[in-house]
């Protein structure tokens, strides 16, 4: 170990520095996958559902020409909108599994586990099916 350069004598023991590391080293194999989050209030989490590659008559398509997808799969719903007497308002009209249709701008875009997600409010799905 080196001398400290300001006092030149030996390095003072504090853990992390000139001792080794405080904590054991982290391991290389992680633990399970974590679930999905809840979203809150009004709001609503969305697998988007995945494009088309081919047409109806069987063309391929390339990704820049694939159409843009605005529907999927209800994964988590919020406990409602806050009313002003402070009980929540419950979204009845949409349930888990439902395939919805959503606002194409009103909405996050999230990746999850290399699949993608949309978290929008309740007010921005478009319809349901």
């Amino acid at each position: 170990m080196r001398d400290c350069a300001f006092c030149a004598g030996p390095p003072l023991a504090r853990p992390g520095f000139a001792t080794g590391p405080a904590r054991a080293p982290r391991s290389p194999v992680r633990g399970p996958v974590m679930a999905l989050p809840r979203p809150g209030t009004d709001r609503v989490l969305i697998k988007v559902s995945k494009a088309p590659g081919a047409t109806s008559g069987g063309l391929l398509l390339s990704a820049a020409a694939a159409p843009k997808v605005h529907y999927g799969k209800v994964v988590a719903l919020g406990h409602g909108k806050r009313m002003r007497n402070g009980e929540y308002e419950p979204q009845t009209d949409v349930a888990v599994g439902d395939t919805v249709m959503f606002d194409e701008l009103a909405n996050w875009k999230v990746q999850w586990d290399d699949e993608d997600y949309v978290v929008c409010r309740y007010r921005n799905i478009c319809g349901k099916w």
